[in-house]
């Protein structure tokens, strides 16, 4: 993330003194997953309070599938004009680069990180019917080979290199089926055609409530608060406690006043109390409120972390 720190420290002095006009057109937020989803839902429930303070429209635009590599260009194609954001979750800049052998992005070179978002609850889960933690799922996957399917949302997603840094661990044979987002995923899981994938909190909490799901094990260094009883990774014996997040980018080269506007607006929301009891808390996020600065020391970090996972696991997709 070198490559960023000129273009930060140009944001750094707009967050101060920028006043920017959002009145010419629409504010357009490209979000590379399907309807559905978990980070979907963050950009919508963020677009509606930010439009409003903005006294602009602000529009969602989906465009899945890849692993997120079709809206990341999208975002990376789009007029540096501070009219266009993109809603990324942790693994198009800190995952994709070190788990595909070619990109049509730089993640270092062509999007400035812009706002921190929120930090994703996450739970691993299955069928209502199945076994009540991961370690008992896996016990039947060692006992059961090819019996078991794990569903991500896309090759070389964060979903993908959990369940083979599982598969290490644990000596499992657990067979890979990708999908084009949580929301597919899901419905994967409901009928059946898998046994297991990894989901926000918020999206799976519904569906556990209502007795289709379990949850089996909790990502993250601590127990969630949505799922108290439910035991961490580590605590059932797996070495992780990685989670993921939500952010805004924009194209390199965009309107710094623009941004700096973005990231103030941002920053007000996610410490309104209102808006993170009655929508954040609830589903599952945590806000992570900032500057652009701290946002790109999370990036790096992550970068090294997963980047260290990817190569272990000799990870190299078309």
């Amino acid at each position: 993330m070198k490559t960023l720190l000129p273009l930060l420290m140009v944001l750094a002095v707009g967050v101060a003194h920028a006043q920017a006009d959002f009145s010419p057109k629409p504010v357009r937020i490209i979000s590379p997953y399907p309807p559905g989803g978990a980070a979907d839902a963050l950009a919508r429930q963020i677009a509606a309070p930010l439009g409003k303070r903005l006294n602009q429209s602000v529009v969602v635009e989906n465009r899945p599938g890849a692993g997120g590599t079709i809206g990341a260009n999208a975002c990376k194609s789009s007029p540096p004009d501070g009219f266009t954001y993109c809603m990324f979750l942790t693994d198009i800049v800190a995952l994709n680069p070190y788990t595909f052998k070619r990109l049509a992005y730089d993640a270092d070179r062509d999007f400035i990180p812009v706002a921190a978002v929120a930090s994703l609850e996450l739970v691993i889960v299955g069928p209502a019917t199945g076994p009540g933690t991961l370690k008992e799922a896996l016990a039947f996957a060692k006992a059961n080979p090819g019996k078991v399917n794990w569903a991500s949302f896309g090759i070389g997603t964060s979903a993908h290199l959990l369940l083979e840094r599982i598969k290490k661990s644990a000596g499992v044979d657990i067979q890979h089926i990708p999908y084009q987002g949580g929301g597919p995923a899901v419905n994967a899981l409901l009928s059946n055609e898998v046994q297991l994938t990894m989901l926000a909190a918020a999206q799976a909490l519904p569906h556990i409530q209502s007795g289709k799901m379990k949850a089996l094990a909790a990502l993250g260094n601590k127990r969630l608060a949505t799922f108290p009883e439910v035991a961490t990774l580590s605590e059932q014996g797996i070495d992780f406690t990685s989670t993921l997040w939500l952010g805004l980018f924009a194209p390199v080269g965009s309107s710094p006043g623009h941004l700096a506007t973005v990231n103030r607006n941002v920053n007000e929301i996610l410490t309104d109390s209102a808006f993170v009891q009655q929508v954040l808390a609830p589903a599952g996020y945590l806000p992570i409120p900032g500057t652009p600065q701290s946002f790109a020391e999370r990036i790096r970090r992550d970068q090294s972390e997963w980047g260290g996972i990817a190569r272990g696991l000799n990870l190299a997709l078309e």
